[in-house]
């Protein structure tokens, strides 16, 4: 199951559960409607399963922010989006992302 929360008010994005291929038109409706006009989108994500999927979200993600002149940060609770990463070889991304990961 796949669970989205927006924030408007602080511009935060939390993205709960399955982040994965079935859910991907979903997250990527979520993730661009979460796009403040301008500052900065905070991302954090609860992920129980991740796959490729997600990380070319996360790639066009920030792409698109960075079109657009957008701040993004992202917080991993429990490191499954960063190992997708580092597994995927996108560790770059996840640095670039100015990723944490959240314990």
């Amino acid at each position: 199951m796949f669970h989205a929360h927006l924030d408007p008010h602080c511009a935060t994005l939390t993205l709960h559960g399955d982040l994965g291929i079935e859910h991907a038109q979903e997250i990527q409706q979520h993730l661009l409607a979460a796009l403040p006009k301008a500052g900065t989108l905070t991302l954090h994500l609860a992920a129980d399963r991740v796959d490729s999927s997600f990380v070319q979200l996360l790639i066009a993600l920030q792409r698109e922010a960075a079109a657009r002149d957008i701040g993004l940060k992202v917080y991993d609770a429990g490191g499954m989006v960063a190992a997708w990463c580092q597994r995927l070889g996108a560790g770059s991304l996840w640095k670039n992302l100015g990723a944490e990961v959240a314990g």
